[in-house]
């Protein structure tokens, strides 16, 4: 977890917070194979008429520790 990012999990928060708990949402994950930091999750309302957030997980290289 030390080496990943979650972009844009705030914004959806922030949209979510004006739909109920019980309410449904529509999710597509893309993930491409030969660049894993271009997977994306798109979260949309239930009729799909509405993109409500994008989710991406972006994995950064440790920082070179040498002095």
């Amino acid at each position: 977890m030390d080496y990943l990012k979650i972009v844009g999990l705030e914004e959806l928060k922030v949209e979510l917070k004006n739909y109920k708990d019980e309410y449904e949402l529509l999710s597509l994950h893309i993930f491409n194979n030969q660049n894993p930091n271009s997977a994306a999750t798109y979260f949309f309302n239930k009729e799909g008429t509405k993109m409500l957030g994008k989710i991406q997980i972006v994995r950064e290289k440790p920082a070179d520790n040498k002095a």
